[in-house]
């Protein structure tokens, strides 16, 4: 009987942990940490604008593409299309229940603090919302470089 109950009391603890599902498409349960999840050389898998996939003319504009997250905190953007190259670098942190993760950089002497609403964060997998200046929604599928 008490090794049923400590059994118990580790499944309910291990349950009740922060890692418990927080974002709308997952994960349902990790152990990992959300810092440490994020934390990856990440490159867009698929692109949606106000709810139509628009992967294919994204990409094919596309001929490399790198957008480093580290644990510290600091990450950094590379681009390389056919018309140009753009790299910049810069902090990340969470909102208070980390449910929206904000990049502040600069590109030239202009200062950005862009904050994106997460929807999926697992290990290999990444999902970010973003509403652009012009009203547009757009949702970033990110895997592993």
């Amino acid at each position: 009987m008490r090794r049923h109950t400590f059994l118990l009391i580790f499944l309910i603890s291990i349950l009740s942990v922060s890692g418990c599902k927080k974002y709308p498409d997952g994960p349902t349960f990790t152990l990992l940490s959300k810092r440490w999840r994020l934390a990856e050389d990440w490159k867009k898998n698929k692109i949606y604008k106000n709810g139509t996939e628009i992967t294919t003319e994204y990409l094919s504009t596309i001929q490399h593409e790198s957008f480093n997250l580290d644990k510290s905190g600091n990450f950094s953007y590379t681009l390389l299309t056919n018309t140009g190259y753009l790299e910049y670098g810069g902090t990340w942190s969470f909102n208070t229940d980390k449910s929206v993760i904000y990049f502040s950089y600069f590109i030239g002497q202009q200062s950005f603090n862009d904050g994106y609403l997460i929807l999926r964060l697992k290990e290999h997998d990444m999902w970010l919302q973003y509403t652009t200046q012009s009203g547009d929604l757009m949702e970033y599928h990110y895997v592993p470089n």
